[in-house]
């Protein structure tokens, strides 16, 4: 479905029942809601399942090409009002991960709970900002392909590209249909992005922090940053699994997902309009 969201046309499903608590999966940087397909399979009887795609990606258009994290957060309110959901829990995958930190810093009351998977609150280094400039200027001159297949195997476990060739498929086929402008835009706004890490003591909501043990994009080492300045939250570790870990190993993590959803239940009057 598509929805004008704050004068820009975004795409989103949303699976299962209308009454059910209300999950919002936020896909990774270049990704689409796609990302999480395993997941709606999974979770789509026992909860409401809401998959936008950011700006940009998937099916969202375009644009101007000019993101950054504050205008994800702010779309992501405009098709929740769009909906009539008043707290959701936001699960996030890198991109969708830090977005989710930071709708729950500027729209505490919007948010019922966290799962922060495979992500950073950190801002970028020197040289992580000098990499995505680089990696700008070299999709503008020759186009994503050969950028691609080198971030795929920097977000894939080796094993992955033996074991789950059909997820490492699907993830460059979305890839290879992004326009170059948007993959741009999508790597600026993460250059830009602010550190939050000083600002998440004030997350007060049920949190679960997710990496993969063989993350190096986002390595365990970052999900432990978050998990130490977010009061109660919790640190999971996904085996077998690197960057992708609802596709590298769904059933792990379809696992601790079905373990914590349930503590995230808000059921306090008014909190969905419908």
């Amino acid at each position: 479905m598509f929805a004008d969201i704050n004068g820009h046309s975004l795409f989103y499903e949303v699976i299962g029942p209308d009454a059910a608590p209300p999950v919002v999966f936020l896909h990774g940087m270049s990704f689409s809601h796609q990302l999480w397909s395993k997941q709606a399979a999974a979770f789509s009887t026992d909860y409401r399942l809401i998959l936008p795609d950011f700006r940009g990606h998937g099916q969202s258009a375009i644009g101007d090409g000019q993101y950054t994290q504050k205008l994800f957060v702010e779309d992501l309110i405009a098709l929740l009002d769009h909906l009539h959901l008043w707290r959701v829990t936001l699960c996030g995958l890198s991109l969708g991960g830090a977005v989710a930190m930071r709708t729950a810093l500027d729209h505490p009351e919007r948010v019922s709970g966290l799962v922060l998977s495979n992500t950073r609150a950190d801002a970028d280094s020197y040289d992580d900002i000098v990499w995505r400039e680089r990696v700008t200027l070299r999709i503008k001159k020759m186009g994503v392909h050969r950028y691609i297949e080198t971030f795929l195997k920097t977000i894939f476990a080796p094993e992955s590209f033996a074991t789950r060739t059909q997820e490492v498929d699907l993830i460059r086929h979305i890839m290879r249909v992004m326009p170059p402008l948007a993959m741009c835009g999508a790597l600026i706004s993460q250059a830009a992005r602010p550190n939050l890490v000083p600002r998440l003591y004030k997350i007060k909501v049920p949190t679960l922090v997710i990496a993969g043990e063989l993350d190096t994009f986002t390595p365990p080492s970052l999900a432990e940053q978050i998990q130490d300045a977010i009061p109660g939250s919790m640190l999971r570790l996904v085996p077998h699994s690197a960057h992708m870990s609802p596709l590298e190993n769904p059933e792990e993590y379809n696992h601790l997902l079905r373990e914590f959803l349930p503590l995230t239940h808000d059921h306090s009057p008014g909190q969905n309009v419908a």
